[in-house]
């Protein structure tokens, strides 16, 4: 009896891991690497299929990509556990899952409700990253809590090595500013602001953030009305009727462009995942170059 109770607890101790994550805390998986996650943001769901999506048993909605994660949702081999602000910590339990990747920008409110469920729960910084950088740091976090460590910082790699060369583009471009709303107006005008992983994004491409407030300011309309950007960016997701959503944002900011980022290029914008590594790109040419893409983005000029 003694022998065999020294054998589990020898495995126990051989298998189990203790990770720090993003926010500090120690997180002791009895199973490591982790063989069923649940990821409660879309981004979250995203890095763990780049780098393993056999892992992934749970997600939030929408689920758009990769084609493979959207695939297994449909068949069933992925449970849907609710939607992006409102997961469903029954459907999360239910899976059993061996680790739980959570966003402290929308699941911080969870946790202790989380953890009291008994969840083995791992936070990255995600919404609240104030950086580029941070977002970057976030997938090496990923990377190592579902024992892909090194698939973590090649992902890290594409979005750092992708900022870095579009920045050097911009360099050669005269400086712009620039204001980025997100539509609907309907809710409040918010905008991008300072210190998020965004404008950080944004202002490396020799781009000055005309919002001097902090994070996702909501915007008075007579403040927005007294400036006069050269590019105002509109993120939206799906795929709005493009003329409208320029002609309600001239009603409130005059501009030389209206650059709207919606559909797949507004999920590459927004989602602190690995597919920010194409977001330089997708900013590079809205705010410097004004093209159309079917992908993504419409750009107008008033003039």
């Amino acid at each position: 009896m003694r022998a065999a109770y020294l054998l589990v607890l020898l495995v126990y101790l051989v298998s189990a891991y203790t990770l720090t994550d993003a926010l500090g805390y120690n997180v002791t998986l009895e199973v490591y690497p982790p063989e069923r996650v649940v990821a409660l943001t879309p981004a979250l769901s995203e890095a763990v299929c780049v780098m393993d999506c056999a892992k992934l048993v749970g997600t939030v909605e929408p689920v758009t990509y990769p084609p493979e994660l959207v695939k297994m949702v449909e068949s069933g081999k992925v449970a849907v556990v609710g939607s992006f602000w409102n997961p469903s910590i029954e459907k999360i339990v239910a899976l059993a899952p061996h680790l739980v990747l959570a966003d402290a920008g929308s699941d911080l409110r969870m946790r202790d409700a989380l953890t009291q469920a008994g969840l083995k729960v791992f936070f990255v910084k995600g919404g609240i990253c104030e950086s580029v950088s941070c977002v970057a740091r976030d997938m090496e976090l990923v990377g190592k809590a579902i024992g892909e460590p090194q698939k973590g910082k090649i992902v890290a790699s594409w979005i750092l090595g992708n900022l870095t060369l579009a920045s050097r583009v911009a360099s050669a471009l005269p400086k712009v500013k620039y204001v980025a709303l997100f539509y609907p107006y309907r809710w409040g005008i918010y905008a991008v602001g300072k210190n998020n992983f965004i404008s950080d994004m944004i202002d490396k491409l020799n781009a000055v953030n005309l919002i001097d407030s902090a994070g996702w300011p909501r915007v008075p309309r007579e403040r927005l009305a007294a400036l006069s950007p050269d590019v105002v960016l509109v993120l939206t997701s799906g795929r709005p009727p493009l003329t409208k959503v320029v002609k309600e944002t001239l009603e409130l900011v005059k501009a030389k462009w209206v650059c709207v980022v919606y559909s797949t290029y507004a999920d590459v914008v927004e989602r602190p995942g690995p597919r920010l590594s194409e977001a330089p790109l997708v900013l590079l040419n809205a705010l410097h170059v004004h093209i159309n893409d079917p992908s993504g983005l419409f750009c107008y000029s008033p003039r």
